[in-house]
């Protein structure tokens, strides 16, 4: 680790604390306003010490970063954050219990959030809002949806303090493939031109599906992964055998997946074998693709697979793995 990454690592933790303590003090105002006891541990210095520490990172937080990849709104951020308290700070689990009047409930609920947050809403309760559709939180079982405990990821909990690693669920699913020190002039070729393409869809919310024609699966994911690498991302691969088969445990690996490509940059290759090549291509439908953000997908197949490309609906880009290498995108 450098220098400068410590120092962004130092800065993201004291920005987080400061960005905590606002949270802790809505619930010591909301404990005041409720239950008519005093402010004795309100923190007045805590907005002055966030604006002071927002000025001193060397570049944007864990949160930050968060809150805009995923567009939180402030009050989505503060339930997030509300959330992670309980994990990182021992004094918000007995305000949680205060707050609820319950010794036995030291945990958030959407409830409590609503009643003490400022600008709450209640659309960021629904499964198809940002908290819960990228699963940065977890609701737990409870008789109502409101009083039902909440736990933050453990992935997005380290993320804000500055960890970031592959989420657990993934090990053994996907694999890391490391780009080449050097490739062939005509793979190098292609792979630059895969990469330019890429740039030109950076900003679109459909990114273009790559296919790597060629008999040669070693070559093919070379192309793939020194293209990434010179886009500064990590080219993953996983086996279309993999893939489930059923609705919802599809949804939620294409769901998780998708989240990890848009907090690292990452990119992914499907590896396609046999007979498997005209199911994996048409029927699931890669790349997967969210609203929110996008990130490229690799398919690797034969010539002779060439037909099941076209049941993707998607921007297309093809490309030989040859000595006369050649890309062309739809």
């Amino acid at each position: 680790m450098t220098d400068t990454d410590n120092n962004w690592a130092e800065a993201n933790q004291r920005y987080l604390m400061a960005r905590l303590a606002l949270v802790r003090n809505e619930l010591i105002r909301y404990i005041a306003r409720t239950q008519e006891k005093s402010e004795d541990d309100y923190d007045k210095d805590a907005e002055q010490n966030l604006l002071e520490l927002t000025r001193a990172l060397p570049s944007a937080s864990a949160l930050d970063s968060l809150c805009s990849a995923f567009a939180l709104s402030a009050f989505e951020r503060d339930l997030l954050l509300l959330c992670a308290g309980v994990e990182l700070d021992a004094t918000f689990g007995r305000l949680c219990a205060s707050a609820q009047g319950d010794s036995h409930r030291p945990v958030p609920t959407f409830s409590l959030a609503l009643a003490a947050l400022p600008d709450g809403h209640w659309s960021a309760l629904t499964p198809t809002a940002s908290l819960r559709r990228w699963h940065l939180i977890e609701v737990r079982a409870g008789d109502t949806l409101t009083s039902s405990p909440l736990r933050i990821d453990e992935r997005v909990l380290h993320y804000l303090t500055g960890l970031s690693y592959l989420d657990a669920r993934l090990h053994g699913l996907v694999e890391l493939m490391p780009p080449p020190t050097d490739l062939p002039p005509s793979h190098r070729e292609l792979a630059q031109r895969i990469a330019d393409l890429l740039l030109r869809f950076r900003q679109s919310s459909a990114m273009p599906v790559i296919n790597l024609c060629s008999d040669e699966r070693a070559d093919k994911c070379a192309v793939a992964a020194y293209a990434c690498a010179t886009l500064g991302m990590k080219l993953h691969t996983i086996r279309a055998a993999d893939i489930p088969l059923a609705v919802p445990e599809r949804e939620g690996l294409a769901r998780l997946w998708e989240r990890e490509a848009i907090l690292e940059p990452l990119a992914r290759v499907a590896r396609h074998y046999g007979a498997a090549t005209q199911w994996a291509g048409g029927e699931i439908g890669f790349p997967v693709q969210s609203g929110y953000a996008s990130n490229p997908c690799y398919e690797r197949s034969s010539a002779d697979s060439r037909i099941a490309r076209r049941r993707i609906g998607r921007p297309y880009a093809l490309g030989c793995v040859s000595s006369s290498s050649a890309v062309a995108a739809r």
